[in-house]
């Protein structure tokens, strides 16, 4: 039976754990079935924090488990800096994964995120709890700071290897030449700087600091090695708990679809086919896979083989491309129907745990030897660095669950396809395979009664789980953390322009006024936001505490370029994701912040207005509307007669209509969202009132607003643009070479696709106006930007397009840092799709927009840019919208901004309005002055 929780007469939970994983795959997967095990056996709230990134593919990764016990954990990003991520050598002399060394060199930096995490936390419960690996000693000293926190070590290392290395191994070697085993050195396990870098994490003796320790084992695997272990001297007044395996013994897929292997292995007879995998870290080199595939062939034996290379320290970095290791010859085909080559993650425990699978080709970290051990499956151990080559003679001579392809002492070698067969027919054929097989087959039903109920690491988990709740009900020694007078949580829609935004409006506010900043949107999408900041330096994204809102796994077509309509329908399943799924998390995250402030404010789209039902359900919270369009377009919905349509009119405006701007799906998904202004406490705008003075004079007229506070806070994008510690792209680099106010910028935003023969007549245009120009030629953002496939087209230019615009035009097919173009002297003028982001981006650099909408607002926008403002053109009248626009058509435009005898006036207006816009967000603007006052209202 399940723990319960302790309970508490007040607002607080008596207990609170935070886990903190190492950020390499088997570490990120054994923390997070740690934590779904604490969260559903005690009730305790868990929180796991870790950079955005590997907390997003820990979750992509999460087999065995039902995909919805995910909504049961609190998930926070740990940001770090921009940091290499090569990809790995498969002909380094040494297996060990050096190449993600950059990642554990820059983790170091996760410390100060969490140390805020931790303070946040910590007026939240009696006690907190925070669950640590030895490579993150930090959390562990940030836990001796904090007045009601303690730590726990976990170890995902078996109790074994962790022995042989105390003491010189003693106690360990006693143990094992008993049973006469004796393990290899430790010889080219590591790299030196691995080494000095898991030196430098221990600094400090994380065992002094640490109040006991979990080992993902049991007693049934390693029973007189724990006792050893607790009767070494630094673990004499510590408790051990045996808590594994923590993957699930009985594998249930929720509402995962299944994958294909698993279907071809329902065809496969009992005990018939050899499962080959080598983790997340190891890439063998092409002689190696060529031997291994010979074995394969020559056994017989039906197979599944995961060719993949290692992970690089990004799993996402460049939409995930790898190597794809060398197959034979005609391999494919010789295999076929007896052998499936996956070259992409697998499903490893639904893997282990089918009746059809018979024995493990397997490098033997830990991870993967606890999941093949619990689902009594034989190893045929073929380690490459680490702990594996102890693991794999631990398994094999200690264990007797399995065979070693050969010795380590002959690591440098390539193991031979004869060498591969033998060891493969040891556990499959040989005399003593039924043996393996038999032991194999017990000892994986000792380990699942392990953590069945009255099993020996279930008694060890309810034991750790009433230590920590125990402790909860303890005094700490009498200090504690004020609570902040506000805490800000910010809830961006998952679309780029929105999160831009919002992360440039949480930045502001931060650096303005030193509130905690929450920014809470789910993890793909908190990473898109951070790897897409420009203009600030990215050390500014510390003071920012970001939260994954998880979402359900959800379709993310590409876009399609032929479309009529050019509103980005392939979203609509994000957005029905992110509004059925990002309530519950977002709710559960406002409960955990409401006791650490006197003043919880919420800042929210209308079209996240779940963020307002929620804010109204919590005592101290409010929320606030924020507009990501301009007010010139929300008075445009009004009916014919209103003051806003009225004002338009009387400056001579006249809007397009709205047809073909949104698809119906979207519309009704819009529709449902009616009721933020009756529970908003305000209203934010990203405009200013040197741009939309008398718009936003109307709006506070109208009868729903009279008694709401209207603030406008833009622009928001930085209107100096610095670079931090970003590199530099290579385009600014040419910009710096080119003649002021003489480059055109074309670019259409994160939410457009152009077809080719649009893509032509561009180029054309491009080509026949003898203008320098920088042309971002790319694919609309999918629903997220790095799920795996995520390569987008590449628009078709036309022959020979980049040999006659050499020197003169460069086109990108990647993300552009655009507010350092716009602010280059060099730019002068913008090809745009009017999104308001890019508009006010435009305006307060001072940059004329030739406007060429597309969808949404873009249409109203281009005509309000280019009739009100007058401070830019558009290419052609929205009417015509489903036509190509011809070469001709764009030159036009291009001329009336950069030639013609109006070009200069409109240059003129936009250098002046730029220098008004960038007056209002200096001290004493209009809107530096609203931003104060919003600052003053939520904290007043």
């Amino acid at each position: 039976m399940a723990v319960e929780p302790p309970k508490s007469g007040n607002n607080k939970h008596q207990l609170a754990v935070v886990v903190v994983p190492l950020p390499a795959q088997g570490h990120l997967n054994q923390l997070l079935h740690f934590a779904l095990n604490l969260s559903s056996r005690s009730g305790i709230p868990v929180h796991y924090a870790a950079p955005a990134s590997h907390i997003l593919q820990a979750k992509s990764r999460l087999h065995g488990c039902d995909p919805n016990s995910l909504h049961s954990i609190h998930f926070h990003d740990l940001p770090l800096p921009p940091f290499p991520t090569p990809s790995p050598d498969p002909d380094a002399a040494t297996k060990f994964p050096a190449h993600v060394q950059p990642l554990f060199e820059v983790y170091s930096e996760a410390r100060a995120p969490l140390s805020s995490l931790l303070c946040t936390l910590s007026p939240t419960a009696q006690r907190l709890v925070v669950v640590h690996e030895p490579l993150s000693s930090f959390a562990a000293e940030e836990a001796a700071g904090v007045p009601n926190a303690e730590s726990y070590a976990f170890r995902c290392i078996p109790a074994s290897y962790h022995l042989s290395s105390l003491n010189e191994g003693i106690a360990c070697r006693e143990l094992l030449r008993a049973r006469g085993v004796d393990f290899p050195s430790n010889d080219g396990c590591m790299t030196d700087e691995f080494l000095a870098f898991a030196s430098r994490s221990r600094r400090r003796n994380w065992s002094d600091l640490s109040s006991g320790m979990l080992f993902n084992t049991c007693r049934e695997i390693e029973g007189e090695f724990v006792d050893a272990l607790a009767h070494e001297p630094q673990f004499l007044n510590k408790k051990l708990f045996t808590v594994g395996p923590l993957n699930p013994v009985a594998v249930g897929h929720g509402q995962r679809r299944r994958h294909h292997c698993l279907e071809w292995l329902d065809k496969q007879p009992p005990a018939s086919v050899l499962y080959v995998s080598f983790g997340s870290t190891t890439t063998l080199p092409d002689a190696q896979i060529e031997q291994l595939a010979i074995a394969l062939l020559n056994s017989n034996r039906r197979f599944i083989w995961v060719l993949r290379d290692a992970d690089r320290g990004d799993i996402f970095a460049e939409g995930g491309k790898r190597r794809e290791g060398r197959l034979p010859q005609g391999f494919a085909e010789r295999v076929e129907g007896r052998g499936i080559v996956i070259r992409d993650w697998a499903p490893q425990l639904e893997i282990l745990a089918h009746e059809a699978t018979a024995a493990f080709v397997s490098h033997c970290g830990w991870n993967s030897c606890m999941e093949s051990i619990s689902m009594g499956v034989p190893v045929v151990g073929w380690p490459m660095h680490s702990d594996q080559p102890r693991n794999a003679v631990f398994v094999s001579e200690y264990l007797k669950v399995g065979v070693v392809v050969r010795d380590w002492a002959r690591r440098e070698e390539t193991v031979t396809a004869a060498e591969i067969e033998d060891a493969i027919k040891k556990v499959m054929v040989d005399d003593g395979a039924e043996e393996i097989r038999r032991r194999a087959k017990a000892l994986g039903e000792a380990v699942r009664g392990a953590v069945a109920d009255g099993g020996s690491s279930r008694t060890d988990f309810d034991a750790f789980i009433a230590q920590i709740s125990s402790m909860a009900s303890e005094p700490s020694n009498g200090r504690s953390y004020e609570h902040q007078p506000v805490a800000v949580v910010v809830v961006p829609f998952p679309a780029q322009g929105h999160l831009n935004q919002l992360l440039h409006f949480a930045l502001i506010l931060s650096s303005r006024c030193g509130v905690p900043v929450h920014y809470a949107a789910p993890a793909s999408h908190v990473r898109q936001a951070k790897s897409r900041l420009h203009g600030w330096d990215p050390n500014s994204l510390h003071s920012i505490r970001f939260h994954d809102l998880p979402i359900h796994p959800f379709p993310t077509p590409s876009p399609d370029p032929d479309v009529a309509a050019k509103f980005p329908a392939h979203l609509q399943p994000l957005w029905e994701a992110f509004d059925d799924d990002a309530r519950v998390p977002l709710a559960a995250l406002l409960r955990t912040l409401s006791p650490t402030s006197q003043r919880l404010v919420i800042v929210h789209e209308p079209l996240s207005s779940f963020a307002a039902e929620e804010a109204a359900g919590i005592p101290n919270a409010e929320s606030y509307a924020f507009q990501c369009i301009p007010v010139s377009y929300i008075l445009s919905w009004r009916d014919e007669g209103s003051p806003g349509r009225e004002l338009l009119r009387a400056r001579g405006v006249d809007f397009p209509s709205n047809d073909g701007c949104m698809t119906d799906e979207f519309l009704a998904f819009a529709g449902r969202r009616q009721n933020w202004i009756e529970l908003s406490s305000g209203t934010l705008l990203n405009t200013c009132r040197e741009i939309e003075g008398e718009f936003v004079d109307v709006l506070a007229r109208e009868p729903k607003y009279l008694n709401k506070k209207l603030f406008t806070v833009g622009p928001l994008n930085p209107v100096a643009v610095g670079q931090g510690k970003l590199q530099r792209h290579d385009c600014l680099e040419w910009l710096d070479k080119q003649p002021p106010a003489s480059v055109l910028y074309v670019s259409f935003g994160s939410t457009t696709t152009l077809p080719d023969a649009q893509i032509e007549q561009l180029a054309i245009a491009l080509l026949n106006s003898n203008h320098r120009f920088i042309w971002v030629l790319r694919d609309a953002d999918r629903g997220d930007i790095f799920a795996e496939g995520g390569k987008p087209r590449e628009g078709r230019l036309p022959q020979g397009f980049a040999e006659r615009v050499e020197g003169r035009g460069i086109v990108i097919r990647d993300w552009a840092p655009q507010l350092e173009i716009l602010a280059h002297e060099a730019t002068a003028a913008f090809v745009s799709h009017c999104g308001w982001n890019s508009c006010m981006e435009s305006i307060s650099m001072g940059v004329p927009v030739v406007g060429w909408p597309m969808h949404s607002d873009q249409p109203r926008n281009a005509v309000f840019v280019s009739e009100y403002l007058k401070v830019g053109v558009v290419v052609r009248d929205w009417a015509r919208r489903e036509e190509t626009v011809t070469a001709a058509e764009i030159e036009d435009a291009i001329k009336k901004v950069m030639v013609d005898d109006g070009a200069e006036e409109i240059r003129r207006r936009a250098k002046a309005l730029g220098e008004a816009v960038r007056g209002a967000v200096a001290d004493g603007g209009s809107s530096r002055a609203d931003f104060d006052a919003f600052i003053a209202h939520i904290s007043g």
